[in-house]
C-alpha cells in the first residue's frame, strides 16, 4: 500500500511541476522547425556465435540519417 502511495504522489509531483511551464513564445512550432541541419552516421558490427554447434562469424551494420539532432 505505501508503494501505491508513494507512485501516486510522485506522479502527482510531475504533473504539477510540468504544468508550471509558461510559454509566452505563441508562434507555431513544426517538428523540424526552420532552420534543419543533418548528417549521417554509418555503424558496423562483428561477432561471434556458435550455429548447429560450428564456429560462425557474423558480421552486420547501420545506417542512419540525422535531421536536426532529434530524428534519425
Amino acid at each position: 500500500m505505501k508503494k501505491i502511495i508513494l507512485f501516486s504522489i510522485a506522479v502527482a509531483a510531475c504533473l504539477w511541476v510540468s504544468a508550471q511551464e509558461e510559454k509566452k513564445d505563441y508562434e507555431i512550432k513544426t517538428l523540424l522547425g526552420k532552420n534543419i541541419s543533418h548528417g549521417g552516421y554509418m555503424g558496423l558490427s562483428m561477432g561471434y556465435s556458435l550455429i548447429d554447434n560450428e564456429n560462425a562469424f557474423t558480421a552486420g551494420g547501420r545506417l542512419g540519417w540525422v535531421i536536426n539532432h532529434r530524428l534519425v
